[in-house]
């Protein structure tokens, strides 16, 4: 047995007749739409249904997934209490699930479960579902949840739920609940972002076409500015289907309020060994940081150097001999960026310097980033060889007295406000003006936008 059906859906309320006193007739072709996505998931007749919902809690550091026997939900909250859902959760499924994932490093757990009631997100599905069915889904059910792990993570959670259902012997329907972009339109909830329509466009055609290793290449930042809540289930939903021939279609795609609603559906055919997406992403990205670590200089491999040394043996290690005098002799402040597969994985930094020199201050703030930021768990032996490393060195701060003297392309920003104080560094994706930096910097510092502010600038010598 294995994964038999999968299909990507939106939720948004107003596809529930009664939620709205306006007219949702344009909903009528997603509607029908998703009656025969429905519809495509029990005909495979499943034991087992996985949703995944970007609306159940998140963790930055490991997948969530329900916990329990039984769950309920309704749209009560979206004024029709009526529209209710009882389910019973495969429990044996989730325990096998957790266990495989555990096995091979990946952090899958049922901990942190902050709300027990089906979000909306899992409800609508559901009532799909049923309506499709003529009565309860005849299936027991996963609730999972994406999290702050790459895209490569998700898509190893999608192979191994079909390693459990082959384990099980389960026959298993996945369901993607997931919005497009929600910055379609200006008359939107969430405005307008050019980024918003090319982002669906390109979804779109990268699922019809079943070019999964594409999905790995949408940058954080585009995700972003394209507020999309469906794309990290959708990476679960192709991991699911990996090396697998998978006939897809496009049912309806709708913008609606400024928010692109896809339903589309997969069936999974015969193996294919050319469609191994994630093995064949993973060389080009090791082959990738190779090539770049070939050409590190002297300030990123010292900062490799000290990582490695202190997450290896324990050891804060001593400025080495022959560095160059910018090193040795010059005092700057440094802020060092870790990521691992296109996340941050980590960072440190100081605005000023506090130690004899550069080349302690970079040792110091790598240490600081791989083991000491309390955001991040400490960064293990097993991820060093993952790890892209950006070294910045500060300038002396400078104090403007005018906006205009500022420019987010080549200067780095200190707001401060008492003892306050927030950065931002230059050149940053999607910091495109003077006000989102300055605004963003106020926002890190916990300084609200009437609050007087002194600005310094930097400039940064940046080593990567």
């Amino acid at each position: 047995m294995t994964v038999t059906s999968a299909i990507l859906v939106p939720h948004p309320p107003l596809i529930i007749s009664g939620v709205a006193d306006t007219d949702t007739s344009d909903l009528d072709s997603t509607r029908r739409s998703y009656l025969k996505a429905c519809q495509t998931i029990l005909d495979s007749k499943p034991d087992t249904i996985i949703i995944c919902t970007p609306h159940n809690i998140q963790y930055r550091e490991y997948f969530h997934i329900s916990p329990g026997a039984h769950a309920s939900g309704s749209m009560a909250a979206f004024n029709v209490p009526d529209v209710r859902v009882d389910v019973d959760y495969d429990e044996e499924f989730v325990a096998a699930l957790c266990q495989i994932a555990n096995e091979q490093d990946l952090p899958v757990s049922t901990a942190g479960e902050k709300d027990a009631a089906l979000d909306h997100a899992t409800v609508i599905p559901l009532y799909f579902l049923e309506q499709a069915a003529g009565g309860p889904v005849p299936a027991k059910i996963v609730r999972l949840s994406p999290s702050g792990l790459s895209l490569l993570e998700h898509y190893r959670l999608g192979q191994m739920i079909t390693q459990t259902a082959d384990k099980l012997g389960r026959n298993v329907a996945f369901i993607a609940s997931g919005d497009l972009s929600h910055v379609l339109q200006e008359y939107g909830p969430y405005g307008f972002d050019a980024v918003g329509p090319g982002y669906d466009r390109i979804m779109i055609d990268v699922l019809e076409h079943g070019q999964f290793n594409e999905l790995f290449s949408f940058t954080e930042e585009m995700r972003a500015r394209a507020r999309e809540c469906g794309h990290r289930p959708i990476v679960i939903l192709t991991g699911c289907l990996d090396g697998r021939d998978v006939a897809i279609q496009t049912l309806s795609y709708h913008d609606m309020l400024g928010i692109g609603y896809c339903v589309c559906q997969f069936v999974p055919g015969a193996e294919n060994k050319t469609r191994h997406f994630y093995e064949e992403y993973k060389k080009l990205l090791r082959e990738a940081l190779r090539k770049r670590r070939e050409k590190e200089d002297e300030y990123v491999s010292l900062a490799r150097r000290a990582i490695t040394g202190y997450v290896v043996y324990g050891t804060h290690m001593s400025l080495p001999e022959n560095l160059p005098m910018a090193l040795t002799k010059k005092q700057n402040g440094v802020f060092i960026s870790l990521y691992k597969m296109d996340l941050l994985r980590g960072y440190a930094g100081t605005y000023y310097p506090f130690c004899s020199c550069t080349g302690e201050e970079i040792i110091s703030n790598a240490i600081a980033a791989a083991c000491e930021n309390p955001e991040y768990s400490p960064v293990t032996e097993e991820e060093l060889d993952d790890l892209v490393i950006n070294v910045d060195v500060l300038s002396e701060p400078e104090i403007v007295s005018s906006l205009s003297k500022l420019d987010p392309k080549k200067y780095g920003i200190i707001v401060s406000s008492g003892d306050r104080q927030g950065l931002m560094l230059p050149d940053l994706e999607g910091v495109d003006t003077v006000a989102m930096q300055v605004s963003m910097a106020r926002y890190k510092a916990g300084i609200s936008g009437d609050e007087p502010v002194q600005i310094q600038r930097f400039t940064v010598d940046r080593h990567y």
